[in-house]
């Protein structure tokens, strides 16, 4: 505590009469003084009174050693990155420091990842509905064909579904071979015609050299270089399979290979266009039409 020297001096012939010297008015809460985060009050005569308060942002030191809690949390977002980390920055309108924000990227999608960790919302409008393996809403009020359904769909029934995974018909419609095989000789002995048959198989490793072990064999036609099948079977199409289709000329005792064309996988093209149309050097046309299954 500081004493006034002049007062003291002054008062002495009278301390037999009050007892003492008076002490100097001094104006209390004239100042602050912060230290490790907590402010305190300094009276006008310089002694450090009461705590003021505890600093939610630390201490700012001013001029002339006065001192008080700091008012801003961050000037710069430097500052918010070394104490939070890289992804926050300081909101210069309030010396914040603040976590950015992840916009998600929902538009035109209905499902699917939103970019922030999350999933976008289904939002489809009403009568509308949203295809899990596109993300885009479709109209429920039905297709009329395949081209009307999302990329990886089809139209089945009227309405729009996914074409992998499914059941479809395959139907062998005819197949046309070469006059001469890959020899440059007739296909039978004695300049006979050939007999083909047409078979389809299933992820193999190496082109067949028999029917056995095919999804499906057509009959084999005698004795022609045009063959009418019209025959079909049913099987599923999925997007990890690959399709071997092979020709054969059915002799007596073996069987001769024509050509063979593969399928890996059967594409949406195929299944949107409902076939297709193989034209090779010896199988010189295949038609096959691929319809789903209602």
């Amino acid at each position: 505590m500081r004493y006034s020297l002049i007062l003291l001096l002054s008062c002495v012939p009278f301390l037999s009469l009050i007892g003492g010297c008076a002490v100097e008015d001094c104006e209390p809460e004239a100042d602050t003084y912060c230290d490790e985060g907590v402010s305190y009050w300094v009276d006008s005569c310089g002694d450090i009174g009461l705590k003021k308060e505890d600093c939610l942002y630390g201490c700012l030191a001013l001029l002339d050693d006065h001192s008080d809690c700091d008012p801003w949390e961050c000037r710069t977002s430097n500052e918010c990155m070394d104490l939070y980390g890289g992804d926050w920055f300081c909101d210069l309108t309030v010396h914040i420091c603040k976590k950015e924000t992840c916009a998600p990227q929902c538009t035109g999608w209905c499902c699917g990842a939103d970019g922030c960790g999350g999933t976008c919302p289904d939002d489809c409008p009403v009568g509308w509905d949203c295809n899990m393996s596109t993300c885009q809403c479709e109209d429920l009020s039905g297709c009329t064909t395949h081209d009307d359904c999302g990329p990886n769909d089809i139209c089945v029934n009227a309405g729009c579904e996914a074409a992998y995974g499914r059941e479809f018909w395959f139907t062998v419609e005819t197949a046309d071979v070469s006059q001469y095989d890959q020899n440059g000789a007739a296909w039978d002995v004695g300049g006979g015609m050939p007999d083909p048959r047409i078979c389809f198989y299933l992820n193999q490793s190496s082109v067949p050299i028999s029917p056995t072990g095919a999804e499906f064999c057509t009959s084999t036609v005698d004795d022609t270089f045009t063959a009418t099948y019209n025959e079909e079977f049913r099987d599923s199409i999925f997007a990890s399979d690959a399709w071997l289709v092979v020709a054969f000329d059915e002799d007596l005792t073996d069987w001769e290979y024509i050509e063979h064309y593969e399928f890996d996988p059967i594409s949406m093209d195929l299944l949107k266009g409902g076939g297709f149309v193989f034209e090779g050097d010896y199988l010189t046309q295949l038609v096959v039409t691929i319809d789903p299954v209602e």
